[in-house]
């Protein structure tokens, strides 16, 4: 595997310690949801998360590797991802909405293995699953989900799906 050298090395390090610092703030003003910048923290945390969650769908998706290896490994990060982002007051149905996230998004990794697709349409089309799956859950956790919430996540995700399928001729 070829290291990266040069100013792309310091680009990267620049982006690995933003989206570190982006996640610990983040977290810290969304401990008090009667803090001004609790939206904004939440907000910041979970962009944080689907990038890295398109990062490592993509490049788990992009090995090819068999289904047992690649849909374990999308359900162990999926389900600390969903974790952090059902967080930071966890109980035991977060727990288990993370856990129910992880295994039905390995589902989709297993599903996925068997299309010819490159890695980064298979990565967006994971990310898509995973922005429907905790979002509903944590929806459903609160107490909101409602018919127009769940409206809202058929048409971004039918609309993501769309743009996916359309653009892939180019993104491969």
């Amino acid at each position: 595997m070829r290291q990266v050298e040069g100013p792309w090395q310091w680009v990267s390090l620049g982006v690995a310690v933003v989206l570190l610092v982006a996640l610990l703030l983040g977290r810290y003003f969304s401990l008090d949801p009667q803090s001004r910048f609790f939206s904004s923290a939440r907000f910041a945390s979970n962009l944080v998360v689907y990038i890295l969650a398109l990062g490592y769908f993509a490049g788990v998706y992009g090995t090819r590797t068999r289904s047992l290896q690649s849909a374990t490994a999308i359900i162990i990060v999926a389900f600390l991802l969903a974790l952090y982002g059902l967080g930071p007051n966890l109980t035991r149905r977060s727990w288990l909405a993370a856990a129910v996230s992880g295994l039905m998004l390995g589902e989709v990794t297993w599903g996925l293995n068997y299309w010819p697709m490159g890695g980064l349409v298979g990565g967006i089309f994971l990310l898509l699953a995973f922005y429907g799956l905790t979002g509903t859950l944590h929806n459903y956790l609160l107490g909101q989900l409602t018919r127009s919430v769940l409206v809202e996540f058929i048409g971004v995700l039918g609309a993501g799906v769309v743009l996916v399928a359309v653009t892939s001729i180019w993104i491969g």
